[in-house]
């Protein structure tokens, strides 16, 4: 800390007050292997219309389904690349 006579806050309490007055914001594990398109899909879904849900549903699907393909492709080679 730049100035040691602020005043501060500890952590368990900061968590108290965010859980309490903004639930709605999340951080994501550093470690989540999501791309862009499903973190707008997953933080946006809850604003969709009705009209506008089946139509992004499925888009969603066909995302998720072709990052799987790429997902397991890329293990695949990892696992071959570490064999030879």
């Amino acid at each position: 800390m730049e100035d040691q006579n602020k005043p501060t806050v500890h952590l368990v309490t900061f968590w108290r007050i965010w859980n309490k007055y903004i639930p709605e914001i999340k951080f994501l594990s550093p470690r989540s292997d999501l791309c862009f398109k499903c973190k707008e899909m997953r933080f946006n879904s809850k604003y969709w219309t009705e009209q506008e849900s089946g139509s992004r549903v499925a888009e969603w699907n066909e995302h998720y389904q072709w990052a799987g393909k790429e997902r397991e492709y890329y293990r695949y080679y990892i696992i071959y690349n570490n064999i030879f």
